[in-house]
């Protein structure tokens, strides 16, 4: 969802298999941020996360940050345009499987994202947060258990210039990334840094849009370097649970193509404005409105540490090794308007590789957007769903009609 829409999606556990004969304290000093599905708007996951090279709106930003400075069509001769975008995954305490590995250490979860943008004729800039949090309680051996909280962080500052009317975008943004363990709540009696650890560290995030005026087509590439958390401040000791003294977000480099069939052109020529002159109107931004959109893309992640394990395995207390290997996720999807200025419709499916094994799992996603009408502005109802063994997430929102 983008552009003033808010959405909120909860998935259903399905059956998982729980991790045999594994027990004992994770020994690892490294934690992999969060590798797992899809987690963005509506539109993002209804085309199985196929978006490098649409990159529009605020929900492209942390997939080709190019897309703080690319305009949806419709604001392509305004001088100044700006997008937000909003989502969250609510995990409750469903026994989900979110990162394939096999257990479910954690009671509940929630992950978390946010991003906006200003754009000023060809200049864009914005930020984005992703959050993860984690409420567990792992059973000691002892029986007992000692509750804890477990956060992940990465955070962008970005810029990006629309060269060429718009044909070529370039962006860029600052990454932090942070991890912090801690107990459920904190005492207020005491200070914080006495309580809970973080772990914090930083990278760059790259990405370039080519899209040709007149032509149906689009391609894109996205470059993730690793960033390295190793600035530890505070301390904390929570029993059954061995905080990590780094977090590794490991590179990326994705690749992908977006084709649009039908009357709608893809690319229509930008003024960003300056056709402004007083006494002159604007120019009429309408567009054909059926069309029919394939996109497909490919992102590969490097490995991280040989000591490394993920998010499941650190908060459930067992050596569960993370990211010892790349891994390549392919993904695709197909959106056309089907009922002209009432109802959009997308599907998709990407491969979701498995950081801990040599085999991922497949998801099947199912989206639309449906023009409900104008009540101040002209509103749209949005859903997507997700579905893979052991994964299912279902999303609702409400957003603008263009």
């Amino acid at each position: 969802m983008s552009r003033h829409a808010w959405q909120g999606v909860h998935p259903v556990g399905l059956a998982v298999a729980l991790l045999a004969g594994s027990g004992g304290a994770a020994q690892a000093t490294s934690v992999e941020f969060f590798q797992g599905p899809v987690i963005s708007s509506n539109r993002v996951v209804g085309l199985g996360g196929a978006y490098i090279a649409v990159a529009e709106g605020a929900d492209g930003h942390l997939l080709n940050p190019a897309a703080f400075a690319v305009r949806f069509p419709y604001t392509r001769h305004d001088d100044f345009d700006w997008d937000i975008a909003l989502s969250w995954l609510s995990l409750g305490k469903a026994s989900q499987d979110i990162d394939q590995s096999g257990l479910t250490g954690f009671d509940e979860g929630m992950l978390f994202d946010l991003g906006g943008h200003m754009i000023f004729g060809q200049h864009g800039y914005g930020i984005h947060l992703r959050v993860h949090r984690f409420l567990l309680a792992p059973v000691l051996p002892d029986g007992t258990t000692e509750a804890a909280r477990y956060e992940q962080l990465l955070g962008t500052l970005g810029y990006a210039y629309a060269a060429y009317g718009g044909q070529l975008t370039v962006g860029g943004a600052l990454t932090v990334v942070s991890a912090t363990v801690g107990p459920r709540t904190l005492d207020d009696r005491q200070p914080d840094d006495a309580q809970e650890l973080t772990v914090q560290g930083g990278g760059l995030l790259g990405g370039v849009l080519w899209a040709p005026h007149d032509l149906p087509y689009r391609l894109g590439v996205t470059l993730r370097t690793r960033a390295l958390g190793e600035e530890v401040t505070g301390r904390t000791a929570i029993r059954g649970v061995t905080p990590p003294d780094r977090i590794i977000a490991p590179w990326q480099l994705g690749g992908g193509f977006a084709w649009m069939f039908g009357p709608r052109p893809f690319n229509p020529v930008a003024d960003f404005g300056d056709w402004v002159e007083r006494g002159t109107p604007k120019p009429d931004p309408t567009l054909p409105r059926k069309y029919l959109m394939v996109t497909a893309d490919a992102v590969v992640t490097g490995p991280s540490d040989a000591d490394t394990v993920g998010t499941q395995a650190l908060l459930s207390g067992v050596v569960r090794p993370a990211g010892r290997s790349h891994s390549l996720s392919v993904r695709a999807g197909v959106e056309s308007e089907v009922w002209v200025d009432v109802l959009r419709l997308r599907a998709g499916s990407y491969y979701e590789p498995n950081r801990h094994a040599d085999v991922g799992r497949v998801h099947g996603t199912l989206g639309g957007d449906w023009h409900v009408g104008e009540l101040w502005w002209d509103w749209k109802l949005s859903g997507a769903l997700d579905v893979a063994d052991g994964y299912v997430n279902l999303g609702l929102g409400l957003g603008f009609w263009h």
